[in-house]
């Protein structure tokens, strides 16, 4: 965590901790669930059909209602919602006059989409991409009706529906597509079929995965937004015996939001008591995985991707956690660092000629990470030994650990790991139980170290609404800054937040990758290696995560690779060396594309396959502008004025510049037809002296004045014309490299190489 972060939210985290959860979440014992599918006409805006399904005794009731005026009111879907029930005999039990209904949907934005003014007609909750609703409560005869909106992307997000209904044995039938307008004129009952099955699927999905949970945990997942928040429950309710730091209870007063806005309120929690500067190291040492490429451009030869197998549950296992009673005491010595876990700031210097350094430093204002040869790193102390068997000279700034015995081995985190992973294990690839198993294993660590930024605007949307204004106002807000920051609201954290534990598990897994790439890796990217394919991964982090059941999975094999950062890569065969049912997303006469990693471009993987094939043909840069399809969501279609779930079209283009993380031993590469290795900077500041040098080369930037005194630049003149080196004259002057780099450049006495010392050294 950056400092401006934690200066900004130090009381917020010296309060909160993570607790045992004394009572389960809310439940829902007398819902009813629905499943509902929309589809539309997506050139013309067109709702062609709302589909709704529900289930009783494992007979599935359908209705289909077509929409001729294109809208639908809230209180309408109601109507629509009891009709199917009633036809069906599955009317909800009325409690104190209610009768409740969850309406499950895939990508519930295409239902809210129906609605004239879908923040109007309900209470709408964003997360993520996933929406959540409840509608105004509606009278009938037979009682009222709370009709609530799950949205099945909040618990499998980024998961296909083609893939959910492979899982609960219902696979989808074939419709989609622009040719959907014409289906429903030419075949209704095809359109009716296709519709009824994907709200099946949606259905079964949310049914099958609640009742899961609720006969193992009993714990409601309707009570609960998204997967993580349920796995947080399980854990906190079934798995904590109490949590990483001992607490207290206290009144405090917590920013609570009331209607539109936030008001304090005064309660009693259980808050953090333990040592502040033990929580204040814990979260300065939070950061996330290592992603660098060790070598940019194509390359051919025999490569191998290895992932490793579900990392950070299985490092969660390996690393030792604190809890309420562990002693911690703060570090004076590397002795003490050898046998104690925890985490510090140090500085550090590895040798000159190392490869992989392996201690983290954060530059403020970039998100990014970066391993230099020496600097300042707060971080665990696994790094550290693993820094320490590298060579590198490390002392201790401040530092905080504990000798960890058997109650902080076999923890409470390690526990819930191991029950997933070995109910994973147990289930067979492609049903719901592997899914959930794997997606609970891997949620937990989010949420100790959630934190949380309320936003107003949908509430401010639709407070103006209902009080006479049209829509727009929200879209105007967030065009000022000023209103914008207004509706900000407090910053949170959750209710499993336990620094502690997630640095230490992360630090963890860090090493662990560290230790394997070091072998001889072209790229790591977080759980994921690209390496020649026969080398010897062996090292002690391999050991280490086969001795609790993990290791490195070979994923794919490749004949070339193209590298142009950290996670923009792909994988290639040779054409004629395709196997049998290998995936192949795109080729050409010479090479086979079989695996990409596009973060920062908007292509599929289909596009990008294509675009980078041409690029080796031409030998260049020939990336196409291609048009970006975006689905909007509720948020984003308030901040932009525009329809919700509509698409909008924008051009982009896929760029492949270096991420600037390491030095380029060879600059003027050509990243379509050669290959550079890379190093790592010496120190933050010359990378950021590299980045202006780049800059500049580019036209973004001035070079500075040079304020080296006229004696000096004389004296170095004199020394570089009698044929001394760059890296001498800068030893013998005490300037830096750059410096002198730049006046040998500027009196035309040559070039300077890069392991001379120029400006990116």
């Amino acid at each position: 965590m950056n400092e401006k972060d934690l200066e900004t939210h130090l009381g917020l985290l010296l309060s909160r901790t993570l607790s045992p959860l004394r009572r389960r979440p809310r439940a829902y014992p007398h819902t009813v669930l629905v499943g509902v599918s929309v589809k539309w006409d997506e050139e013309h805006r067109v709702p062609l059909l709302l589909q709704l399904v529900t289930l009783a005794d494992e007979h599935v009731h359908a209705q289909a209602y077509e929409l001729p005026e294109g809208q639908l009111m809230g209180e309408q879907l109601i109507d629509c919602i009891r009709e199917l029930l009633r036809r069906a005999d599955a009317m909800p039990p009325a409690r104190r006059g209610i009768r409740q209904v969850h309406v499950v949907a895939h990508e519930a934005s295409s239902l809210l989409a129906l609605f004239p003014s879908a923040v109007a007609e309900a209470r709408v909750e964003q997360v993520g991409k996933a929406h959540h609703a409840r509608l105004e409560r509606v009278k009938r005869e037979e009682g009222t009706w709370d009709v609530r909106l799950v949205d099945l992307a909040g618990y499998f997000p980024k998961t296909p529906l083609e893939e959910i209904a492979r899982t609960v044995g219902r696979p989808r039938l074939e419709a989609d597509g622009p040719h959907l307008t014409e289906l429903k004129r030419t075949d209704l009952a095809r359109l009716v079929a296709h519709a009824t099955r994907d709200a099946e699927v949606a259905l079964r999905a949310m049914r099958d995965f609640r009742q899961g949970v609720l006969a193992e945990w009993n714990i409601d997942v309707l009570g609960n937004r998204t997967l993580p928040a349920v796995a947080s429950a399980i854990f906190r309710l079934h798995f904590v015996r109490n949590g990483p730091a001992p607490v207290v209870k206290r009144e405090v007063v917590r920013k609570v939001k009331k209607g539109t806005g936030y008001r304090d309120e005064p309660r009693v929690e259980l808050v953090f008591n333990g040592d502040p500067n033990v929580r204040r190291m814990a979260c300065r040492a939070y950061w996330g995985a290592q992603s660098e490429a060790f070598r940019r451009g194509f390359h051919v030869g025999a490569f191998a991707e290895y992932d490793a197998v579900s990392l950070y549950p299985y490092a969660a296992m390996l690393q030792p956690l604190p809890h309420a009673g562990t002693r911690w005491v703060r570090l004076e010595s590397l002795a003490q660092v050898e046998e104690h876990e925890g985490f510090g700031t140090f500085t550090f210097v590895f040798p000159r000629g190392t490869r992989y350094p392996c201690l983290p430093v954060h530059r403020n204002g970039v998100r990014r990470l970066v391993f230099p040869l020496q600097g300042t790193s707060s971080c665990t102390l696994a790094e550290v030994r693993l820094a320490l068997r590298r060579g590198a000279k490390v002392k201790v700034v401040e530092a905080y650990g504990f000798k960890p015995g058997p109650r902080e081995r076999d923890h409470d985190v390690s526990r819930y790991m191991r029950h997933f992973l070995e109910k994973k294990a147990a289930a067979k690839r492609g049903t719901l139980e592997y899914a959930t198993a794997k997606l609970f294993a891997n949620a937990l660590l989010g949420k100790l170290a959630e934190k949380m930024h309320g936003s107003g605007l949908l509430d401010v949307e639709r407070e103006a609404q209902l009080h006479g204004f049209g829509p727009g106002l929200g879209a105007a807000i967030h065009g000022s800054p000023l209103l914008r920051a207004s509706l900000k609201g407090p910053p949170d954290v959750g209710s499993a937040f336990a620094p502690e534990w997630a640095t230490l598990v992360l630090g963890r897994a860090r090493a662990l990758m560290a230790d394997i790439t070091a072998r001889g890796a072209l790229l790591v990217s977080t759980d994921a290696i690209i390496c020649p394919e026969e080398l010897d991964l062996r090292c002690e982090g391999l050991d280490a995560l086969e001795s609790v059941g993990s290791g490195m999975r070979l994923e794919h094999r490749a004949d070339a690779v193209f590298i142009a950062r950290a996670r923009l890569y792909a994988l290639l065969r040779r054409v004629e060396d395709v196997g049998p049912g290998e995936t192949v997303l795109g080729r050409d006469d010479t090479w086979a594309v079989v695996r990409v990693a596009r973060q920062g471009t908007s292509e599929s993987e289909a596009d990008f396959a294509q675009t980078l094939l041409a690029c080796l043909r031409e030998g260049r840069d020939v990336a196409p502008t291609r048009i970006r399809k975006r689905r909007l969501t509720v948020e984003a279609a308030v901040r932009e004025g525009k329809p919700i779930h509509s698409l909008v079209q924008e051009e982009v283009r896929t760029g492949f510049s270096w991420d600037n993380k390491r030095r380029l031993l060879d600059r003027d590469s050509k990243p379509f037809t050669q290959s550079t290795d890379t190093a790592p900077y010496r120190s933050l500041s010359r990378l950021e002296a590299g980045e202006r040098q780049r800059q500049i080369r580019e036209g973004g930037a001035r070079p500075r004045k040079s304020r080296v005194p006229a004696h000096k630049m004389e004296k170095a003149l004199t020394l570089l014309s009698g044929g001394r080196s760059v890296r001498e004259v800068a030893r013998e002057l005490k300037l830096a490299r750059s410096t002198v780099g730049d006046i040998k450049k500027r009196a035309g006495l040559g070039t300077v190489e890069s392991e001379e010392g120029g400006a990116d050294a």
